[in-house]
């Protein structure tokens, strides 16, 4: 007589990775949505990139929560590909370059105007990559 595997059963009787998806999705596409609304507004950057350069982020943020809705793993690619222009352009817009005011007389960087901005900017794409990580949790067959 075969016996049964024992499978991962929360105390609903559904399993935790499909019953929290929905909210991991809803969580994803917020996030998704505040970054492309923060690539629509360039000037919060210090330097700012092509205007081809943040649609074509944007594009791919929007490609790759499609395809997680979708359970598409080469739309999944593409929004890995998002998430990593999204961190260069977060990231590195947000330090000041040589000539802002960000800087003293002797071109040393005031450390208090600036370094908030690349700090949330890592801090937030940290979220994004934990909540675009979740929705690719596999759900097994039952």
């Amino acid at each position: 007589m075969p016996t049964e595997t024992a499978k991962p059963i929360s105390r609903s009787g559904v399993m935790t990775a499909e019953r929290n998806r929905p909210q991991s999705l809803l969580f994803a596409a917020s996030l998704l949505i505040v970054a492309m609304a923060l690539l629509s507004f360039p000037s919060l950057f210090f330097e700012q990139l092509a205007l081809w350069f943040r649609i074509t982020d944007q594009a791919l943020l929007a490609l790759g929560i499609v395809g997680s809705l979708l359970r598409s793993k080469a739309l999944r690619f593409v929004g890995w590909i998002g998430i990593a222009m999204f961190f260069v352009y977060a990231v590195f817009g947000s330090l000041p370059s040589v000539d802002h005011p960000a800087l003293d007389p002797n071109g040393a960087q005031r450390f208090e105007s600036w370094i908030w901005r690349p700090l949330l900017a890592i801090a937030f794409y940290v979220m994004l990559v934990v909540s675009f990580r979740k929705l690719a949790v596999k759900t097994q067959p039952q």
